[in-house]
């Protein structure tokens, strides 16, 4: 399995686009099998979706809300959590962002080749 850990911020951020990361992660073969998505959010994003919002995805989108903190210089705080946070047969994490799209189909199962 591979873990997606990311923070974002739906607020203010024009570049945020989690409906084209997530479609794409699902276009080139995402699913329940082969992958999770874990997301941090700030408490204080009053943009951030719905977590009902991710059941349409076939595959685990498991959201967390916490604050800022010190932002962009406390990321690694926020993945080191998240990682903690993973589904235990995932073999491989990747770090992304919210305006990420993936465009190579059958990638996560050539990553689980490895």
């Amino acid at each position: 399995m591979l873990t997606l850990l990311l923070t974002s911020r739906v607020k203010g951020n024009k570049d945020s686009n989690m409906e084209q990361l997530l479609s794409s992660l699902q276009d080139c073969g995402g699913n329940a099998e082969n992958c999770e998505v874990l997301i941090k959010y700030d408490d204080d994003d009053d943009e951030r979706p719905d977590p009902k919002y991710f059941d349409k995805f076939p595959f685990v989108v498991k959201t967390f809300v916490w604050s800022r903190g010190e932002g962009r210089h406390g990321f690694h705080l926020d993945h080191f959590y998240l990682f903690s946070q993973r589904n235990r047969d995932s073999t491989f994490a990747l770090l992304c962002a919210d305006d990420f799209t993936f465009i190579k189909k059958g990638f996560i199962e050539e990553i689980l080749d490895v």
